[in-house]
């Protein structure tokens, strides 16, 4: 089952499908730095590298050549690889300027480059980076709180099953694996989970996403819930990561990096193209009431910024005191947000989340076009649904203006640039669709949040 949260349209206003021409897929190569940097050969017919640089198990950044580009000779990668990672170095090592920003609305993340690529690269090359990050900033404390692991899912066998090969391989395993069968209409589901030992497999006969998330958090008993998709793969590292994430006792939610798991489709590319700029990155944030929503939510927080439904985790005492998963949104329901709008309620109610990066899944994006088109038109709706709820629950006025005012102008503005050739926008009118359907799906909405008492009364 997959969730991904509603991009910032403005994020998406200067993209398009065609700038990646003539490259029509990207091989993902893996560089670990500290390896020796070697050439990248010629690929196949308008194939070109998507380079994700890393060191061990810590991703720093990525970057991209075209397959006009290729092949490309050590230095070359090297030198992007100094380029790309400098920024997110400089944050691991606690250089000052080097720390993220939090995501806003409308200015794009003002961001500290270093004064000498160069310089960056000769100390990469010599290695001392590499060995004050092996030293201090990549340590991390034992993985102290167990974490169950619930995976929601929906006639998608094929899918489920390469992402359950990657749960067997975790290292260390998660205290429990709980696969929740969302409303299904076979029995291949449960085939499938058979095959494994020790994971958990429940049924919620309640179609959507939130009702499978809350199923899950009634069946699951560890300290730390965390969540991922039926369409990712997990590295061995990933429950250690998550667990170290809530290292601050004060921290109740946390998100993680989504990097591809493919890139060979046209559809794959742009998504990931739009994924970048939702401001999930290879530097960890801190969310706070007061540091983000507080000063955001006049014009409406940008909540969704905050990570991916296909990888999260809440401490389970959270769910107690601010409820479950709102059944009124997710795929099944208004298409996404879900995990958004619990990110809002969190923070609202004054506690800490975090991204953290070396939390990392490996996504398998939609393949073709009208899927991509599917998925745009559901975030919108979603997105929209998600405003509204979040309005009802603790009047925000910023809600609204993003609902009322901020989109509408948006959606006319590029609606018009596009008609005059001005600019091309993909998936235009699947957006502008999705907002429409929204504003009609919450017409029929209850003003009561459904689901906080049952997950309330569900949490021992």
């Amino acid at each position: 089952m997959k969730t991904q949260n509603a991009p910032d349209p403005s994020d998406l206003e200067a993209r398009s499908p065609t700038s990646a021409a003539p490259t029509t897929r990207f091989k993902i190569v893996e560089i670990d730095l500290a390896a020796p940097i070697e050439s990248i050969p010629q690929g196949g017919p308008n194939e070109g590298v998507f380079l994700l640089f890393r060191v061990g198990e810590t991703y720093l950044g990525h970057n991209r050549l075209l397959c006009t580009e290729l092949p490309a000779p050590a230095s070359r990668v090297a030198y992007a690889a100094a380029q790309t990672t400098a920024i997110t170095v400089g944050d691991l090592l606690r250089l000052a300027g080097f720390k993220a920003k939090l995501p806003s609305l409308y200015q794009p993340e003002a961001i500290n480059r270093p004064p000498s690529i160069e310089a960056i690269q000769s100390e990469l090359d010599q290695g001392s980076i590499l060995k004050k990050l092996s030293a201090s900033a990549l340590a991390s404390s034992p993985a102290a709180e167990s974490v169950s692991l619930v995976i929601c899912t929906r006639n998608r066998a094929e899918s489920l099953a390469k992402t359950l090969d990657s749960v067997a391989a975790l290292q260390p395993p998660p205290f429990e694996t709980i696969v929740v069968d969302n409303a299904p209409t076979d029995s291949s589901t449960q085939a499938v989970v058979s095959k494994y030992p020790n994971i958990n497999y429940c049924i919620e006969p309640k179609p959507g996403l939130s009702q499978a998330r809350n199923k899950g958090i009634e069946a699951a008993s560890g300290a730390i819930i965390s969540y991922t998709d039926d369409d990712v793969r997990l590295p061995t590292n990933w429950i250690k990561a998550i667990a170290d994430s809530f290292a601050d006792s004060q921290t109740m939610a946390t998100t993680g990096l989504m990097l591809p798991a493919e890139l060979r489709t046209e559809a794959q590319i742009e998504f990931q193209k739009n994924s970048e700029g939702d401001g999930w990155g290879y530097r960890p944030r801190h969310y706070t009431r007061e540091n983000f929503l507080i000063p955001m939510r006049r014009k409406g927080a940008p909540v969704w910024k905050i990570g991916a439904g296909a990888n999260m985790a809440f401490r389970r005492s959270i769910f107690a005191k601010v409820g479950g998963f709102d059944p009124r949104l997710g795929a099944g329901a208004s298409g996404c947000s879900e995990d958004s709008e619990m990110w809002y309620r969190i923070l609202e109610s004054g506690h800490d989340i975090r991204y953290d990066p070396r939390a990392v899944v490996f996504h398998t994006h939609r393949e073709t076009m009208a899927e991509l088109s599917q998925q745009m038109r559901s975030y919108l709706k979603g997105h929209v649904v998600a405003l509204v709820i979040q309005f009802l629950n603790f009047g925000h006025l910023g809600d609204l203006r993003r609902l009322l005012l901020s989109l509408p102008w948006y959606y006319t503005r590029l609606s018009v640039l596009t008609l005059l050739g001005i600019q091309k926008t993909p998936n235009l009118l699947p957006s502008i669709r999705g907002f429409m359907s929204g504003i009609a799906y919450c017409l029929s909405l209850p003003f009561r949040h459904p689901s906080r008492t049952k997950a309330t009364a569900s949490i021992k």
